[in-house]
């Protein structure tokens, strides 16, 4: 986002949080419980670049915190929900891996089916996708 409005340089400083993280995380967690700790190291870099990224986009004036949170939230649940779908399509006896794959896309596209379908909507009508924080939709022209 901070690319699309021309400053690369908040862009740099989402990547040297993550890297500082990355540095940081990594070490500690690699040195406290191992590899699952350099995975949560991992998480942990991440969630840094993404609080640098918060931070930028509130300076540029977006304030879309709430609708990401609505959307990981649809992520966490549409994951959980394809991987309860395959254990209930193995338990049933079917373990093939394609069928899997299957499943999970099916349930997965069940979940962003409508978010989709209301972009779709915006561009239709003309509308921008996204708007500035505290910027209205302008009205139609009559």
């Amino acid at each position: 986002m901070a690319l699309a409005v021309g400053r690369s340089d908040w862009v740099a400083a989402s990547s040297v949080g993550k890297v500082v993280g990355i540095a940081g995380f990594v070490y500690l967690g690699d040195s406290f419980l191992g590899f699952p700790g350099a995975v949560l190291g991992v998480v942990g870099a991440t969630a840094t670049g993404y609080v640098v990224s918060l931070f930028v986009a509130k300076m540029l004036g977006f304030n879309g915190w709430l609708m990401d949170l609505r959307y990981s939230v649809r992520v966490a649940i549409s994951g959980v929900a394809g991987w309860l779908a395959v254990q209930w399509v193995t338990n049933a006896g079917f373990g093939n891996a394609l069928l899997h794959a299957l499943v999970v896309f099916v349930v997965v596209t069940v979940f962003w089916a409508r978010p989709l379908l209301v972009l779709l909507q915006r561009v239709k009508r003309g509308k921008p996708i996204f708007r500035k924080s505290g910027q209205s939709e302008p009205s139609p022209a009559a």
